[in-house]
């Protein structure tokens, strides 16, 4: 990968590919250089194992990537948002994104 893995924390449970381990869990570092849609559009890519671009350009169709970043920016004393989630749909994963940073991916239940 081409991203700076410092800014995220994973979970133990993450250290492996989706397929291999469910679920995929990613916090993003708030104080770290990367933007949430940033930390998000590489969690997909490594968890779908799908190229870092594919994933940028199918989410961008399903979500504002600007407005996630906004929506889940700290508040003005600079401290995280504790509640409220996003969920969408990708390439049968349900990706659940949290106020708190964390984002959760797993495979769509049939």
């Amino acid at each position: 990968m081409t991203w700076n893995a410092t800014n995220v924390r994973r979970s133990t449970q993450a250290q492996q590919a989706l397929p291999q381990t469910e679920p995929y869990w990613v916090t993003h570092d708030f104080d770290g250089p990367a933007t949430l849609s940033t930390t998000l559009v590489h969690a997909v890519s490594e968890a779908t194992n799908t190229d870092v671009s594919n994933a940028e350009e199918t989410l961008s169709h399903q979500v504002d990537l600007q407005a996630i970043d906004h929506l889940f920016r700290p508040v003005k004393n600079e401290s995280p948002r504790a509640h409220g989630h996003l969920s969408i749909s990708v390439w049968g994963h349900d990706v659940t994104i949290y106020g708190d940073g964390r984002i959760l991916i797993s495979s769509r239940s049939r």
